[in-house]
Formats: C-alpha cells, structure tokens, sequence
C-alpha cells in the first residue's frame, strides 16, 4: 500500500500529512490534481455505462441493474 500512495504522491495526486493526534500515522488526501483525476475517471465510467447499456430499451436498464446487483452479491456471499 506504502508503494501504491508513494506513487500517487510522486504524481501529484495526493498528499501525505502527519496525523496530529498518532505520530506514526500519515493521512493521505488527494491534491486539487487528484481530485481532477478522479472526476475525469468518473466521467469516462459514466460514458461506458452509458455505451455498454445503449442498445436495451429503458424499461430493460432496470432489469439488468438488479442483475448485475445480484451477481456482485452472490460474488460477495459467504459460503457454508
């Protein structure tokens, strides 16, 4: 994780500060640059979803949605 926020910080994406209350803890936050990133990354989601679910009719995006709701949970669920 250290390697991943180091890389991030070298970028200018985000910025590490000392915690004030725990010495040994660095916060991380992201920069105004980060923060640009980020949307722009949200963005280009946004168009894929929006690419991916074009060819269904509106009253079929719903049912897809709960779909993929119910894949991720079945992935997520623990087994006995």
């Amino acid at each position: 994780m250290n390697g991943i926020v180091g890389d991030l910080a070298a970028a200018g994406l985000v910025a590490r500060r000392a915690d004030p209350a725990a010495a040994r803890v660095l916060r991380v936050a992201l920069t105004p640059a980060g923060r640009a990133r980020l949307d722009a990354c949200h963005r280009a989601v946004a168009a894929i979803e929006e690419r991916l679910v074009s060819g269904l009719r509106p009253e079929e995006r719903p049912w897809l949605l709960d779909a993929l709701r119910r894949c991720a949970a079945a992935l997520t669920a623990t087994t006995a």
